[in-house]
């Protein structure tokens, strides 16, 4: 079980805080379930990449999996809505 404190440092720093947390001593679905609450998947694999920060593989696999089902909803969302005939994303800024 992870300390409520790695949980943040992890969380803030996927968030654009400054100190690396050690990834190494995270329960993965305790962290896991901390990213979704936040939505914060996306942003930890972007700076985890340019910043060449690695994680345990384990927690690298599923919160790629995790960013890869949010991907695929919001597809197929934008699908459905384009089906009914709406595009949103054509209507911004007309």
């Amino acid at each position: 079980m992870s300390s409520p404190d790695e949980i943040s440092d992890a969380l803030l720093w996927a968030a654009g805080a400054p100190e690396e947390p050690r990834f190494e001593s995270l329960d993965i679905d305790e962290m896991m379930a901390a990213l979704r609450a936040h939505r914060l998947e996306g942003r930890l694999l972007s700076r985890a990449r340019a910043q060449d920060v690695s994680m345990p593989a384990v927690l690298d696999e599923r919160v790629r999996g995790a960013h890869r089902d949010i991907v695929a909803r919001v597809h197929g969302q934008m699908a459905l809505f384009r089906a009914g005939g709406f595009d949103a994303f054509s209507q911004v800024g007309a």
